[in-house]
């Protein structure tokens, strides 16, 4: 299941306010972006793969005041790890995009099992 997640949460998140040990994916989208749109049902999927990981949406437009996390467009993936020592990892750019949905989900279930917490 993937819950949208406020702004609030994810400056906890980011800023290593959450000291429970975890491993969280955030999407980061924007309602104009077509693959962020395309990319709904491969993220959907991901999040019904894994039991011990928490998925999130964040939607860009969400962010008025300040940048809690840039990035630098979307759809952006990134997984966080949070406890005693938080780390944020960004989802590199593929060498070959998907022209439907730009990461592929074979391309981010690597990701999270290279860096999610073991």
């Amino acid at each position: 299941m993937i819950e949208r997640i406020s702004t609030e949460a994810l400056y906890k998140l980011v800023n290593g306010e959450i000291k429970e040990i975890s491993t969280c994916i955030i999407k980061f989208y924007s309602n104009g972006c077509h693959f962020c749109h395309d990319l709904k049902p491969v993220f959907e999927s991901l999040s019904h793969s894994y039991d011990d990981v928490h998925f999130f949406a964040f939607n860009v437009a969400d962010q008025k005041d300040k940048k809690i996390y840039a990035v630098s467009g979307v759809p952006t993936v990134c997984l966080i790890n949070t406890g005693p020592s938080t780390s944020v990892k960004q989802l590199p750019e593929p060498a070959e995009p998907d022209a439907t949905t730009w990461y592929t989900e074979d391309f981010i279930r690597k990701f999270i099992d290279k860096e999610k917490l073991q």
